[in-house]
């Protein structure tokens, strides 16, 4: 997903910068193995925007810690987002991520499944280097993390192509696998994080992979090989009177991963014009606004008093105004569905 927030890394750039350079210290090889090395500066050549850890950077300066254990808990975050990326790429059988092979691809499978090992093992060993007082409530949190997002995954594997799957089950995956790491950035620069903190991660990070399996539909259509049954599909099912058109659309899912690939996109321009039809797509980027609006609240509950001053007050604002942009109704993660 493209967020354009350039304006708030300013607000903490010697910050970001030093948690990429501990990226790249901690995704070298102790024994120099050469493919490790390939295969590590091939990621972090191609590493995203860091979203996650641009937000646990910016909660630590809201909330006053502005420590070096915040910065190494940044790079401890990316490097378990990035394994997680691995793991998922081999999962769903992946090829391009970020407009570039995916390690699955350019390798294969073994690799991008050792490597993603290798990095969560890093950022475990990463962990030892810090010097909070907290470090096994942090390690805890982490662990408890890490697990959750597992068992998400193995959720939705269970739920491969149910037709039958609520709204409610969906939700649940998607803050398992997603939500719970954006919630877990905002909580680690405080751990004892006022309620708002933790409701803003968890908010975003479902209105962030609501997104996503919105552009699932719009770029290669994982999902729909994967036999992922996402919300605007759940929608249309749950409100298709004709079942005609319902069949036709549980049909050309069912076939889809069977097509060759011309022909998955005849099948992949006839499912979104049937979401599209049915409202599908509409109904799932209002629920996102609604959750992204949840988040900006749970900012605005934070008081502007002697707890913020007006040293912190400036990382509040950058917050909201990365939410502000995103909740623009010409917004770009928006219109290309609309």
């Amino acid at each position: 997903m493209n967020i354009d927030y350039i304006d708030h890394i300013n607000l903490v750039t010697d910050d970001f910068n030093k948690v990429k350079q501990i990226i790249l210290n901690y995704t070298k090889s102790t024994t120099n193995s050469v493919l490790i090395e390939s295969i590590n500066k091939y990621l972090t050549d191609n590493n995203g925007k860091m979203l996650r850890p641009l937000l646990l950077l910016l909660f630590s300066k809201l909330f006053g810690f502005q420590n070096r254990d915040n910065i190494i808990l940044a790079a401890v975050i990316e490097l378990i987002h990035m394994a997680t990326l691995l793991h998922d790429d081999v999962l769903d059988g992946a090829n391009i991520r970020r407009n570039k092979k995916t390690v699955n691809a350019a390798w294969n499978n073994q690799c991008a499944i050792l490597a993603g090992d290798f990095l969560y093992s890093r950022a475990f060993q990463l962990i030892g280097q810090l010097e909070n007082d907290n470090k096994f409530q942090i390690f805890s949190l982490i662990a408890d993390t890490t697990n959750i997002m597992i068992e998400g995954e193995m959720l939705q594997l269970s739920e491969k192509y149910n037709f039958a799957i609520t709204q409610e089950c969906y939700l649940r995956i998607i803050t398992y696998k997603t939500a719970k790491l954006f919630a877990t950035s905002v909580q680690l620069p405080n751990m004892a994080a006022v309620q708002c903190s933790l409701d803003f991660g968890l908010n975003f990070g479902i209105f962030y992979q609501l997104l996503n399996d919105i552009e699932d539909y719009y770029k290669l259509g994982n999902d729909l090989v994967e036999g992922r049954i996402t919300l605007p599909v759940i929608f249309v099912l749950n409100n298709l009177i004709d079942m005609r058109v319902k069949q036709q659309l549980i049909s050309l899912i069912k076939n889809y991963v069977s097509c060759t690939k011309s022909k998955q996109l005849e099948q992949l321009a006839l499912i979104k014009n049937i979401i599209s039809n049915q409202g599908g797509f509409e109904y799932t980027i209002n629920l996102a606004r609604e959750y992204l609006i949840k988040a900006k609240n749970a900012i605005l509950v934070l008081e502007e008093s002697n707890k913020f001053n007006k040293a912190k007050i400036k990382y509040k604002q950058a917050i909201l105004q990365m939410v502000d942009q995103l909740l623009l109704p010409n917004s770009s993660l928006f219109k290309c569905v609309i």
